[in-house]
């Protein structure tokens, strides 16, 4: 019963339409029967009854279409969610791959970065120690640079050894911090590229370490202190622009695929 009520209420013009056939059939059956009595109107009855049940036929067959009809739009309609579930899936997918490789390329780059950083650092290291005294207008004249630094004052010298224990310091911490990213490196990168960037960030700050030892003996020198050279700046020039070829050559070209940015 409930399961009618539910039909006739999603289908109120159909049900009308077959109360409205229902009541004309039992009218015409009626009026037959007191017209020409029960054995005539029977007659008339067998002539109709198969025109009644091709109706119905006719109707079910119709109701029947039709709801083939819905099932297929509602199977079609299914295909087109899962469609574009797949698709949405498949967009999810691509952008978590990508914003992975957009983060490896940033750890990549940061880690790479910070070695490039020193290497630049010791790179335009200026040799001048005129650029570590610092002298004051009132100094300059007292003090003829070119030819007598060996009347540095205690004050100026220790100025200049102070932005020299700088060098000296950032060299040190940086080579404390190079020991991580090396780690991070082997991780991120391979072996071969691990190899590489550790050689050259030993030699790297080797090379600061040379620095600041040339413009210590020049500074001690300029200071009446008796030094024995140990370095010259054509050498470390030279050491100089053989790890700038070596970057330029091996490095870049060896870590170019890794770096590449993700489109």
């Amino acid at each position: 019963l409930d399961k009618f009520k539910k039909w006739v209420s999603e289908h109120p013009y159909l049900y009308a339409g077959i109360v409205c056939v229902i009541a004309t059939v039992c009218i015409v059956v009626a009026c037959l029967i007191g017209q020409f009595g029960v054995d005539r109107s029977n007659k008339f009855a067998g002539i109709f009854t198969p025109l009644v049940v091709a109706g119905v036929t006719a109707y079910f067959a119709w109701n029947q279409l039709n709801l083939g009809r819905e099932q297929k739009a509602l199977t079609e309609r299914q295909a087109e969610i899962a469609r574009q579930q797949a698709i949405t899936a498949k967009e999810n997918k691509e952008i978590a791959a990508n914003k992975l490789r957009l983060d490896l390329f940033d750890k990549r780059y940061e880690v790479f970065s910070k070695i490039l950083k020193h290497f630049s650092f010791a790179f335009d290291l200026s040799l001048d120690i005129n650029d570590y005294l610092c002298l004051t207008p009132s100094e300059k004249n007292e003090y003829s640079i070119c030819h007598e630094r060996n009347f540095l004052s205690g004050e100026i010298y220790d100025r200049a050894k102070n932005k020299l224990e700088i060098i000296l310091k950032y060299n040190q911490e940086s080579k404390t911090d190079r020991e991580v990213d090396l780690t991070k490196i082997k991780l991120l990168f391979d072996d071969r590229i691990h190899r590489i960037l550790f050689s050259f960030s030993k030699e790297s700050h080797k090379l600061l370490k040379e620095e600041h030892d040339f413009l210590s003996e020049i500074l001690d020198e300029c200071h009446h202190t008796d030094v024995i050279p140990n370095y010259s700046i054509e050498t470390i020039d030279s050491e100089k622009k053989r790890l700038a070829r070596i970057l330029n050559d091996e490095i870049i070209i060896a870590v170019r695929p890794f770096l590449k940015f993700p489109e």
